[in-house]
């Protein structure tokens, strides 16, 4: 038998939906894993570019992101850091 508040602890972990960013500037690739993470239950946002992401002001309130490395403002960033 589960002990008081284990049930409501457990309801809420269950309750929230994982949040995952995918930034991509490919519309095909960006829409396509969109539907399929979203019909795999995941509340998904949808970037396309690092711009549009990091103007977001998102990071805090996802758990995970996908992204094309290859996409021109994340290449010049990388290249300038170097």
């Amino acid at each position: 038998m589960p002990v008081r508040g284990e049930y409501s602890q457990r309801m809420k972990i269950e309750e929230h939906r994982h949040v995952i960013v995918i930034a991509d500037d490919d519309q095909i690739v960006l829409e396509s894993l969109g539907n399929l993470l979203g019909s795999a239950g995941y509340s998904v946002r949808l970037f396309d570019s690092a711009d549009a992401f990091l103007q977001a002001d998102a990071v805090n309130e996802i758990d995970a992101l996908i992204s094309d490395i290859r996409m021109p403002a994340l290449m010049e960033s990388n290249c300038n850091g170097a």
